[in-house]
């Protein structure tokens, strides 16, 4: 058996100041955070709209986006990669739609909409709903990175969980949501940097370069074959794909609390 990759003092040093950063973000941010609801929930329109747009980006993203689904395409295909199209198609309905609308109502949550629609019932169902959804998906996306960071170091997974989570709900309660959308800029170029990063020294790895890696997936079916394009209630394929691609972007930009919030933080809607 092969031995655990171990991580320098560098590895440490590292993810100790990207942390430390993290909770200086908030810290920082507290001095306005706290001067209103307003300021505090919608970071009272200072956020410049390509900030808000990366802070949105980022939000999309999380350990399931970088290792689940990676994992996925490396055991099987790239079958996933259609869900991305559906992004690039609803960008033009959100933009033209979806935002505007949001910056009309002013609203500050999804939800009030519901009331205004419905009742306060129909709001807190979906609050509700929405609650219980992340609590779900947030246990999976802390679950993975422990995962990963307990292989590499031996520590326990409980107090790595336990640390991700507590220093996420630190700096986002004491920066509100400028803060939180300042450290989501922050993250967001990380992940872009390491994303190109690892492509790079990937492919500095293989004797062939990127043509070796192309003709290696296609001989190993790791891109698309036939069966890919057919319909099944059972397998992840492109039609299936795409499909529940187009409702979970339904829901992610126009029902998603986490998203939602971020289209009011700009000082105009032509600005987000």
């Amino acid at each position: 058996m092969g031995s655990k990759p171990a991580m320098s003092l560098i590895d440490y040093a590292v993810i100790i100041v990207y942390l430390a950063g993290m909770l200086g973000i908030g810290v920082y941010f507290s001095k306005t955070s706290g001067e209103s609801t307003d300021s505090f929930f919608r970071a009272g329109g200072r956020v410049p709209g390509w900030a808000a747009g990366m802070s949105i980006w980022a939000t999309t993203l999380s350990s399931i986006t970088f290792l689940a689904i990676p994992g996925n395409a490396y055991k099987g295909n790239w079958v996933f990669a259609f869900g991305m199209i559906v992004v690039a198609c609803c960008m033009p309905l959100l933009i033209k739609y979806v935002i505007p609308f949001f910056r009309k109502i002013d609203a500050t949550t999804a939800y009030e909409y519901l009331e205004k629609r419905f009742d306060s019932r129909m709001r807190v169902f979906g609050s509700v709903v929405f609650i219980l959804f992340h609590i779900a998906r947030m246990a999976i996306v802390i679950y993975l990175p422990t995962l990963a960071i307990t292989a590499m170091t031996g520590l326990n997974p409980y107090i790595i969980a336990s640390a991700i989570g507590v220093l996420c709900v630190i700096y986002t309660f004491l920066g509100g949501m400028e803060g939180v959308i300042w450290s989501d800029v922050i993250q967001g170029f990380v992940l872009l940097g390491g994303i190109v990063f690892a492509i790079i020294v990937g492919l500095m790895g293989v004797e062939g370069g990127i043509s070796e890696v192309i003709s290696t997936g296609i001989s190993d079916g790791k891109f698309f074959t036939s069966a890919d394009w057919s319909w099944s209630f059972t397998e992840v394929t492109i039609p299936t794909m795409l499909v529940g691609a187009i409702f979970i972007n339904m829901y992610q930009y126009i029902g998603s609390q986490d998203v939602v919030q971020r289209y009011n933080t700009t000082k105009s809607v032509e600005e987000t």
